[in-house]
């Protein structure tokens, strides 16, 4: 509905985040480039007030800096870095989706994806009809989000995070994901922290019941959306953004995390935790819920999962990596 003006509220927000972005007070750490926002070290309490024992949630502290992006992956930034797998012979075109050669993980699922499609004559991938660059990306399996981040570090001559064997992507050296040095996805923990640090807020913007202003969601189950479909990073901005300033972590498109989910098995305090507590091996956990989520699941500490193979219309990515 409000499709154009959100397009210019985008250009507005992108730009605005190369001025807002968080130094630690004395210049000790550099500035995040723009389009992404710094997280400094953080003591918070992740998971539900009230609810785990002691109150007010599992004490953890994450003892690295990072910088986490403004929004969810969008096409534009998707597009260049596929077709560049493509012409060098890393992926395969088949039964509707795109794999990779390496792992033999499926990718994206092409043929769901009304944003993107394949140009025979060109032999490339491209935006379909009426899509835009600005549009998150999503049809993307866990898989797809991961290749995409070390994509990224290949473009820029980064290390790569994954080890990409069978199913199970390890991430970081000895699979320890705050040791990667490039482009990965959040773990839980960083997540969690982006969104309610430092003041322990129930959603990104604070504490006020979330509506169409504040997150792009559903205000019941069964209700109508406040879009129909996800929209571009910043569309809610600056209302809809957590402290640090990221946008959408509440709605629009569910988000995939790096961890292995699991319940908790206990509430000692954890230092950079990854798949915390008993694992269920064959779900990935996802945060933020979706523009087709009920309110009740924007909580900042609402958790989700899934198997990732997936790759459905409410579930995309945003990336993070070690800072500096």
């Amino acid at each position: 509905m409000f499709r154009a003006i959100r397009q210019l509220a985008l250009l507005f927000a992108l730009a605005a985040s190369s001025l807002s972005c968080f130094g630690d007070g004395d210049g000790a750490l550099p500035q995040a480039p723009s389009g992404f926002h710094l997280v400094y070290s953080a003591t918070f309490h992740m998971g539900e007030p009230d609810i785990w024992d002691p109150p007010g949630g599992r004490r953890v502290e994450l003892t690295r800096p990072l910088i986490m992006a403004h929004g969810e992956l969008g096409l534009g930034e998707y597009l260049p870095l596929l077709n560049e797998a493509w012409r060098a012979g890393e992926l395969s075109v088949e039964d509707g989706w795109i794999w990779d050669d390496l792992s033999g993980a499926n990718l994206l699922h092409l043929d769901a994806c009304d944003e993107l499609r394949h140009d025979l004559p060109a032999d490339s991938f491209a935006l379909a009809p009426g899509a835009s660059s600005f549009d998150p990306l999503r049809h993307v399996s866990w898989f797809g989000a991961a290749l995409y981040c070390d994509w990224r570090n290949r473009a820029e001559d980064l290390p790569e995070s994954y080890f990409r064997s069978a199913h199970d992507w390890e991430c970081g050296p000895l699979g320890n994901p705050y040791d990667a040095v490039g482009w990965r996805l959040p773990t839980e923990a960083e997540w969690e922290c982006a969104a309610r640090a430092p003041d322990q807020r129930v959603y990104p913007w604070g504490d006020l019941s979330p509506d169409c202003s504040l997150a792009n969601g559903l205000d019941e189950e069964g209700g109508s959306p406040c879009e129909a479909g996800p929209l571009p990073a910043g569309s809610h901005s600056p209302v809809g953004d957590s402290y640090y300033g990221f946008a959408h972590l509440a709605g629009n498109l569910r988000e995939w995390c790096q961890d292995w989910y699991g319940e908790w098995e206990n509430f000692e305090p954890l230092v950079d935790p990854w798949d915390i507590g008993v694992e269920i091996e064959h779900e990935r956990s996802a945060r933020g819920g979706s523009w087709w989520g009920p309110y009740g699941h924007l909580r900042a500490w609402n958790r989700d999962r899934e198997i990732p193979e997936v790759a459905d219309d409410r579930t995309g990515f945003r990336i993070v990596r070690r800072w500096p």
